[in-house]
């Protein structure tokens, strides 16, 4: 039989897996997208997108992100304004496995640095804007490791990779 949503959703007085293990966080979006596929899930002044929406693109940049080498419990920090964007980011990295670290954008200079030592993250992942204003992401980069700066495709509202280590 086919769980329920409380069950999916770890309501059930147990872990709500069948397995008997704690639900991760990228399981309980997953039940919470085919629960609520077509509910908001991100709103901005600018864009909607739904929770089936908002997994699609998950996936699609998970997908992306393994593709390149994530490897399970990477820390990636996110350096990234609030947006849509940072949304799917954080979602796409969970459901890739990897550790979100996220960074305040407007964090710079020795801050920003200290940040990203403590964090030690394999990657960082922000956009062109920043990463053009914020010369110290690549210089706090443990090993001199890939900044990833992310846009928009053209057409869609996906992020896929436009560089790495390009910048």
């Amino acid at each position: 039989s086919t769980p329920g949503p409380d069950s999916m959703m770890g309501r059930s007085g147990g872990t709500g897996s069948q397995s008997g293990a704690p639900l991760r966080i990228e399981q309980l979006f997953a039940a919470a997208a085919c629960l609520h596929a077509h509910k908001p899930a991100v709103v901005t002044p600018d864009r909607r997108l739904s929770f089936g929406q908002l997994r699609s693109e998950a996936m699609a940049l998970a997908a992306s992100l393994r593709a390149r080498g994530l490897r399970p419990g990477d820390r990636i920090a996110i350096v990234l304004p609030n947006s849509v964007e940072a949304a799917v980011t954080i979602w796409g990295v969970w459901v890739a496995g990897g550790v979100v670290v996220p960074v305040h954008a407007a964090l710079r200079g020795e801050g920003l640095q200290a940040v990203l030592r403590d964090a030690e993250p394999r990657w960082v992942i922000t956009c062109g804007e920043l990463a053009l204003s914020c010369g110290a992401l690549r210089e706090a980069l443990p090993g001199g490791d890939p900044l990833l700066v992310w846009a928009p495709r053209p057409g869609t509202s996906c992020v896929l990779p436009l560089a790495l280590g390009a910048v």
